[in-house]
């Protein structure tokens, strides 16, 4: 996992730490990391002091973590890998108590792919590798996880609103869903056209919203990168790169999108006023 710092005429290169290509993510304040492991620990990194330092090792999954996400908060953890493998950690004090584990389930689903908080923490929300009713969503706002039962669907990649009550999410198909959550059931808003592809699923390959809620990045098989209101499903603007973006994630602000690609490199891209001042 390269670290680099921002805020100068270029990135800076600030560390290199232990992790896996497939599952990183920073604590919503920023001062800590957490990377999936080949070995198939997840390591949580104190960010504060000159050099990152190496707060915990999470054990307890048999395959390298997918997917890893912090609650909105930041005392909460969760981590996901094939089995699947569901692991959710308090991180209230300063060793981690494992708080839920879901193992072994007869669901029509295989392997976690992506995890998400909602935006007050309430639900948890994850999509998987392999199935066709894919899409599972647990309530952890009580003293144990409760497993919602949202309409047979297929996720394999999912996102929720930092300001409200919306996931996003995508199957196999071209389209990009935006669903409103709720506590007595899921209401579908929006069915996004999404990006185009032939090629093995998914055909959408990732997906941001920025801090305000207000716009939806996306990226596909179509090397485009677009971004999307949320309140209407308007296409704002798009970009076309020589690889495959597969991941996605805005900065604090709002104002700039780090996109990765399968070629290995990362850009930065400066985001236009009208699209930052999107309603």
């Amino acid at each position: 996992v390269h670290i680099y710092k921002l805020g100068g005429k270029e990135p800076m290169s600030w560390a290199k730490l232990d992790g896996s290509p497939s599952g990183i993510a920073f604590s919503p304040d920023g001062k800590n990391l957490a990377a999936g492991c080949a070995d198939t620990r997840v390591l949580l990194w104190d960010l504060t002091g000159e050099k990152p330092k190496q707060k915990h090792a999470l054990a307890g999954h048999k395959n390298r973590p997918f997917s890893v996400t912090f609650s909105p908060t930041g005392k909460m953890f969760a981590s996901g890998c094939y089995d699947p493998i569901l692991r959710i950690w308090k991180l209230d004090d300063s060793d981690p108590e494992q708080w839920a584990v879901l193992a072994n389930e007869e669901t029509p689903s295989r392997g976690l792919s992506s995890l998400a908080f909602s935006h007050s923490g309430q639900f948890l929300v994850a999509g998987s590798h392999l199935g066709k009713e894919t899409l599972r969503i647990w309530d952890a706002a009580g003293n144990f996880l409760d497993d919602k039962t949202p309409p047979p669907t297929q996720a394999r990649i999912v996102a929720c609103s930092p300001t409200e009550p919306l996931l996003a999410f995508v199957g196999d198909d071209t389209s990009i869903q935006l669903w409103k959550l709720g506590d007595a059931k899921f209401e579908k808003l929006h069915k996004l056209p999404g990006h185009a592809g032939k090629a093995f699923p998914p055909i959408v390959k990732a997906l941001a919203f920025s801090p305000d809620g207000k716009i939806l990045a996306s990226s596909g098989q179509d090397k485009h990168v677009r971004l999307w209101t949320v309140a209407s499903g308007e296409k704002l603007h798009e970009w076309h790169f020589k690889d495959e973006a597969r991941a996605l994630v805005f900065s604090s602000d709002g104002r700039h999108l780090a996109v990765g690609n399968s070629d290995g490199t990362l850009y930065l891209l400066r985001l236009p006023s009208a699209t930052i001042n999107a309603k």
